[in-house]
């Protein structure tokens, strides 16, 4: 018999999937560890190849087209020639009743999904380790059987060779007789013939004991195999007693109902549960009948009947059953049904828990929670009723302080009244706040569930925070972890609400340092996500006696806290509570004068890569319309998300349906699950770019049965790649990888839809005869809306008429995408670091994603301080650090202003339009202002600005309405701007100049 060889190059390893993209990664991960690996799509097929070649182990998934991994594996196990082969099933379906039923039915390991490399390489080998000690078991038993036959056949030939003997003994004692009879006279002879049996004889019985003492050894060995064979079935009997060990330690009890036979096995853990011992319960069906409750007993046979005859797809009851003590004890039993090869139902199995006690707690609980409610909402009355009443008073205030502000008064009467509208304002945040305590009291706070996408929660938060952060000399660091879901199904606003809250805390307690805000997966739950915000500071911390009462509301940690950094204590508790509202939780782990760490916990539902286009689109009733349309379908393949944003306002500005993906992974999951004309194809990506994407769809589009992926079409899908590189030999590597055309960065709108029209109009005529003309090729990109003067003039820095034209004249969106380039706002201070600690790579792919996009945004300045900087860091990279770093430090203060003056120029914007906004409401007959009014503003104003006050932003908001009109607009301009840009110095020399055109002395009184 040929004996069996552990060798990790020869084993042969079948993966079934039925997502290609585990296929690839299990592949990857077995072949490196040396095994011959094979992987199909479908059961059927890995059928096929497991009757023409079995492996020696089978990585099997649940869900598939056609024949599911359990049907597969059943197959398998029912085969004389392939039962013995060990399957693991490996599968995101991954409870327990799944998990039951894949070992059920003969194989020997789960694997949950997402999976891990090491786990899998572990598992693998351990159970082609596990086959090859049996097969060597197997292997030696047949040996020792041999052995075993071939000394019962000495054996055997021993007893006919005594037998033969003794027959000849017998032969010649008659012949002796015959011989004494005829030869008397010839004593001599007889006796010397006695003589020479005696001496047989002799030699017989030597030869007789040697031949003893063989079988007695033959029986020593035989007596040491038969003490192995127990010492094999006391460990099977060892590992029985484990897993009755487990099963109690889960507090569960066993039941093994036969439907043929009505007799059941009970565990002891299961007659244990009831007070019984082993032996005081019979095995039979008898003895559940006895002790169920009748009026469960009918309900809990009529959903046996249900689940064998497919009414139902779960066993999973309650009922109570009599302990031997005489009271009920309430169990719950769970179960599923063994079929036989006829398809027939032989063997119930299930589990028993006694959730008496949890049934108890939650009565208790109850009966508690009911009397919190009374209370609570007795006090959320309380509290809203109150805020009603001192709201009326305060409407009453503020409006009157409001007139008076109008009415001629001296400067210490305004500053009074001043004083009184910011008080009161102060006072209808604090009602506002309890208002929105007491709804949630009252249960009467609404959580709204809708598709949104994360990263704008963040770049708003960035937005909002950025500048102020950076006027505290506090760097604010935000993070979304790339395993967090892009889009994804909840209340966006209330989670803005709370992010704003600890935001906006962190900075008001934090005087220098950082601020770090980022969110991570906690947990994958099915088709939902468990995330963790958490935003960190180096603040100012808080005393731990402190932290058990932070979340409480109208609770500040010490009094001097709440008068110097003013707050109503309700903050945190709206925000723990809104939490809880979104099944998840706040937690603070602080230390004093180390800063404070708030954790945000919340589950919410993942959306599809189709629902990532779907609410980037929504309230886009055009884009419905224009998709009805045409059929055209486009994949865009783009890791920044500024670029991104760019090229789907574009294509869906064509009336082209626009899918995302990230990077080359998502690529090709995409390409094979939904139908694409074309795929826009970025080639510098993280995780896998372009090129390989683009061979990978290749090979699969090649070799992979069509049949089995519905989503395959009958010609290859165009692949357009878009690539800042422009030399001719990167085209040539671009179609070398597979790809059908290539687009330059930045990206022309008119050469976008020529290209696209050039793929998608020609690319099908066979299988799009009813196809409409792509709409790129009948819109005139030049007759773009010319920007306003002032948008042109300030952005100075960037080519407005080129940009729009990206942005289809889409000022707005402009706009927000170069506020967007907030995130690159420390990248001088990230490259001098990555330089100095040898990142020369890193450095190169961040800025060369910021050449990316400034090219995409016409943002002159900013894009040729990147070039340059990337020809300086590939030159550093080539002469192992032989660079010129004074340059690339000049470089980089040259990159880092381009940034911040577009930053400032979009700030400045923002406000000039709500200005414009504001003088374009006043009347044209609205009553000129008085000298001493006017007079009275630019006190205020000087001194605000002169002082840094935060009040700056509220005062110059009126001053065009006091001076409308007048000569002194265009200095009002100058004014907003050099504030806008913080420039205070320069504002007050403009403030100066306004007074002299009005004829005000800037005097106190």
């Amino acid at each position: 018999m040929n004996h069996f060889y552990f060798d990790t190059s020869t084993a042969n390893i079948l993966v079934v999937d039925g997502v290609m993209t585990d296929i690839l990664i299990l592949i990857e991960i077995l072949e490196n560890e040396g095994y011959n690996v094979i992987g199909f799509a479908d059961g059927q097929s890995a059928l096929e190849s497991v009757k023409s070649q079995p492996p020696d182990l089978i990585l099997l998934d649940i869900k598939m087209p056609e024949m599911s991994g359990y049907e597969v594996c059943q197959w398998l196990k029912e085969n004389e020639n392939t039962r013995d082969i060990p399957v693991i099933f490996i599968s995101a379906m991954n409870d327990p009743i799944n998990k039951i039923k894949a070992l059920s039915l003969g194989a020997v390991d789960f694997i949950d999904k997402p999976f891990l490399t090491e786990e899998v390489q572990c598992r693998v080998k351990n159970h082609l380790r596990t086959r090859y000690l049996q097969k060597r078991m197997e292997e030696q038993n047949a040996r020792l059987q041999l052995e075993i036959a071939e000394h019962r056949c000495t054996e055997d030939a021993l007893y006919r060779s005594r037998d033969e003997l003794e027959q000849h003994v017998k032969e010649r004692t008659t012949s002796l007789l015959k011989a004494n009879a005829d030869l008397e006279l010839e004593i001599i002879e007889r006796r010397r013939a006695e003589e020479a049996l005696k001496k047989a004889h002799e030699e017989l019985e030597k030869g007789v004991e040697e031949r003893t003492a063989e079988l007695i050894k033959a029986n020593e060995n035989l007596k040491l195999e038969i003490k192995e064979r127990r010492r094999v079935e006391k460990a099977l009997e060892k590992n029985r007693e484990r897993l009755e060990l487990a099963m109690r330690g889960a507090n569960d009890g066993l039941w093994d109902w036969n439907l043929q036979t009505n007799k059941i096995y009970y565990s002891p853990r299961w007659k244990e549960m009831l007070g019984y011992d082993e032996d005081e319960i019979e095995n039979h069906l008898s003895a559940f009948e006895r002790l169920v409750d009748s009026e469960d007993k009918k309900r809990t046979f009529a959903l046996v009947e249900d689940y064998l005859s497919g009414r139902t797809d779960q066993f999973s009851i309650e009922f109570k059953m009599l302990h031997k003590d005489g009271a009920y004890r309430h169990i719950l039993s769970r179960a599923f049904a063994k079929l036989d090869v006829d398809g027939q139902y032989v063997r119930l199995v299930g589990t028993h828990v006694d959730i008496t006690e949890q049934k108890r707690a939650k009565e208790e609980l109850k009966k508690a929670k009911e009397g919190a409610d009374i209370a609570n909402r007795a006090k959320s009355r309380f509290l809203a009723n109150m805020s009603h009443e001192i709201r009326t008073p305060m409407n009453a205030i503020s409006g009157f302080t409001y007139l008076t502000m109008r009415t001629d008064l001296t400067r210490r009467q305004l500053d009074y009244i001043e004083r009184i509208r910011s008080a009161s304002d102060t006072l209808l945040r604090v009602i506002d706040d309890i208002l929105d305590f007491s709804k949630i009291e009252a249960g009467k706070l609404d959580i709204f569930q809708q598709a949104f996408r994360l990263k704008e929660i963040f770049d708003e938060i960035s937005y909002m925070f950025t500048l102020q952060a950076s006027q505290k000399n506090v760097k604010l660091n935000i993070e979304i972890s790339p395993d967090v879901p892009p889009v994804l199904f909840g209340d966006p606003i209330r989670i803005k609400q709370i992010l704003l809250n600890l935001t906006n805390n962190a900075l008001k307690f934090t005087h220098s340092g950082m601020i770090d805000i980022n969110v991570r997966v906690l947990e994958e739950i099915q088709d939902s996500v468990r995330l963790t915000f958490v935003v960190k500071d180096t603040g100012i911390g808080i005393p731990k006696e402190n932290i058990k009462d932070i979340f409480s509301a109208f609770t500040q940690v010490d009094d001097s806290s709440a008068r110097r950094y003013h707050g109503t204590g309700l903050g945190l508790a709206i925000s723990k509570q809104l939490a809880e509202m979104m099944d998840g939780d706040i937690r603070l782990e602080s230390e004093q004068y180390k800063g404070s760490a708030f954790y945000l916990t919340i589950l919410l539902e993942k959306r599809s890569k189709k629902d990532i286009s779907e609410a980037s689109r929504m309230g886009n009733e055009k884009f419905c319309i224009i998709g009805s349309q045409y059929a055209a379908k486009v994949l865009l393949v783009e890791d920044n998300e500024i670029n991104r944003e760019m090229m789907q306002h574009l294509l869906e500005y064509e009336g082209i349906q626009v899918d995302t993906a990230e990077d080359g992974f998502g690529a090709i999951d995409a390409v094979f699950q939904f139908d694409y004309d074309a795929v826009l194809m970025d080639v510098q990506m993280p995780k896998m770019n372009g090129y390989e994407a683009t061979k990978q769809i290749r090979i699969l589009e090649s070799n992979i049965d069509k049949k089995n992926l519905n989503s395959l079409k009958q010609q290859k899908i165009p692949i357009i790649a878009m690539t800042a590189h422009a030399m001719q030999g990167d085209r040539k590597k671009c179609l070398e990888a597979g790809m059908n055309d290539y687009i330059k960065k930045p990206i022309d709108p008119r050469q976008l839809a020529k290209i696209l029209c050039k793929w998608i109009c020609r690319g099908g005529e066979t299988d799009k005869k009813n196809r409409k003309d792509f709409p790129a090729c009948s819109h005139n990109v030049d007759s773009m809306p010319v920007p306003t003067h002032f948008f042109i003039d300030t952005f100075s820095s960037v080519d407005i008429p080129t940009a729009l034209q990206r942005t289809r004249g889409n000022t707005e969106l402009l706009l927000n995408l170069l506020k967007k380039l907030v995130h690159f706002s420390d990248i001088h201070l990230h490259v001098k670091n990555w330089i100095k600690t040898g990142k020369i790579e890193k450095a190169q792919n961040r800025i060369h994603a910021l050449k990316g996009v400034a090219g995409n945004l016409s943002a002159t300045e900013l894009y040729d301080a990147a070039l340059e900087m990337e020809s300086m860091l590939k030159k550093m990279a080539a002469d192992n650090d032989g660079s010129d770093h004074t340059r690339i430090s000049s470089c980089l203060d040259r990159l880092h202003h381009a940034l911040i003056q577009i930053l400032t120029s979009a700030k400045l914007y923002e406000q000039s339009i709500a200005l414009v906004s504001n003088k374009n409401s006043l009347s044209v007959k609205q009553k000129c202002r008085s000298e001493e009014e006017i007079r009275h503003l630019l006190l205020d104003l000087y001194d605000a600005v002169k002082l840094n006050r935060t009040e700056v932003e509220d005062i110059i908001k009126s001053l065009p309405e006091y001076l409308h009109g007048t000569d002194a607009m265009e200095e009002v301009k100058k004014l907003e701007e050099q504030i806008g840009a913080y420039d205070f110095d320069e504002a007050l020399i403009t403030i100066e100049k306004i007074a002299g055109i009005m004829n005000i002395l800037l005097e106190s009184d």
